[in-house]
């Protein structure tokens, strides 16, 4: 019998450790990426402003990071939301340099001070937001677009609510601009979704939220922010895009609704996806298990949506800067043509093989 309970006590207390090794989620940020397992621990890799990385790029568990249920990787850094929706994250403190007028890094992860308690997050180029678990959303950092929608373009360095949103459901950061997902499916965007050219943008440029017709946009459960782009995930499977699509990023030369180069559509041959993120230029969707990308991403010829060849049994797809990657039967593979000296930043990882991240757990 006291073999039997020792047994038993083992059993529970090795659910609390690194046991379990499926991954449930991955980010990509500008040079770096993270993944989260599905007994809450959260792993990365890659570069961080002012931190050296050796390659190829070897993942490392953040420390002191309470157990996340989500995760999410920007340009700076990365970020986590615990079980009592509290949010941490690591590398350049927002807050804390906006404050001080210079830039910040911490290591160790830190609390982001006056949040409600959230359920979501994404980075921006130069913005951040949460999803609040109320369905508002808050931001703070640059504004120069409006993208933190509180009807100004001043900088804020405390987390400040975006005006007039209710029952947002998902939430997407990207450079200058910020949209949500609406708990009936509508969209509602703020900045302007073109950052180059700022006093022309293709559909919209304002500093507060605006909702957007269905019968133009489409009815969506999920929001994918690029550049100068974004893109939806509809309810039936289908994927809209809309800004500029001179490198492609729309997925389409069929477009519904064109102005110039720019336009809507749906983007071509996804009738089933259940996956999507959007880089700078590109974007890319899980659809039956295997991951479509299209646009600009490993080479300057934009492409039409192609299969990532090897991945047959994708759940998750996270794009960035110098690699893409995704969640393949519970395993983190990513894919690019990045190189340091000739070494690339992924061993084994090519434009078009995916390899798995050394140092992540089997």
């Amino acid at each position: 019998m006291g073999f039997l309970i020792g047994s038993i006590l083992t059993l529970i207390l090795l659910a609390g450790t690194d046991f379990s090794y499926d991954v449930t989620d991955v980010s990509v940020g500008e040079a770096h990426g993270c993944a989260i397992y599905d007994n809450g621990s959260v792993w990365c890799w890659g570069a961080y402003p002012g931190k050296v990385a050796e390659v190829p790029y070897i993942a490392k568990r953040v420390q002191n990071l309470p157990y996340a249920t989500s995760i999410a990787s920007g340009r700076f850094g990365s970020c986590a939301v615990d079980l009592e929706n509290n949010l941490w994250c690591w590398e350049v403190d927002y807050q804390r340099s906006l404050r001080a007028n210079e830039l910040l890094l911490s290591t160790i992860p830190f609390l982001v001070e006056g949040l409600p308690p959230v359920i979501q997050f994404d980075l921006g180029y130069d913005h951040q937001c949460a999803l609040s678990i109320e369905g508002e959303v808050w931001c703070w950092g640059g504004n120069t677009g409006g993208e933190l929608g509180v009807g100004d373009t001043e900088m804020y360095s405390e987390p400040i609510k975006v005006l007039y949103v209710t029952g947002a459901v998902s939430m997407s950061a990207g450079v200058n601009n910020t949209c949500v997902i609406l708990d009936r499916g509508s969209l509602s965007c703020w900045g302007t979704d073109n950052p180059t050219s700022k006093d022309e943008p293709f559909i919209y440029k304002l500093s507060e939220p605006i909702i957007f017709s269905v019968e133009n946009f489409g009815e969506f459960t999920d929001v994918a922010n690029g550049r100068n782009f974004g893109c939806g995930l509809q309810t039936d499977g289908k994927v809209t895009c809309w800004g500029p699509n001179i490198l492609g990023q729309l997925g389409s030369d069929a477009l519904r609704l064109a102005e110039g180069p720019s336009g809507i559509g749906e983007v071509d041959n996804i009738t089933n996806a259940s996956d999507l993120d959007a880089g700078y230029f590109h974007a890319c969707a899980v659809q039956r298990g295997e991951v479509i990308c299209w646009g600009v991403f490993e080479s300057p010829t934009p492409r039409l949506p192609y299969k990532v060849p090897g991945i047959t049994n994708a759940t998750r797809v996270g794009t960035g800067g110098l690699f893409n990657c995704a969640v393949d039967d519970g395993k983190v593979v990513c894919w690019g043509d990045a190189e340091i000296d000739g070494v690339s930043v992924i061993e084994d990882m090519g434009a078009n093989k995916p390899a798995l991240v050394p140092g992540l757990p089997d």
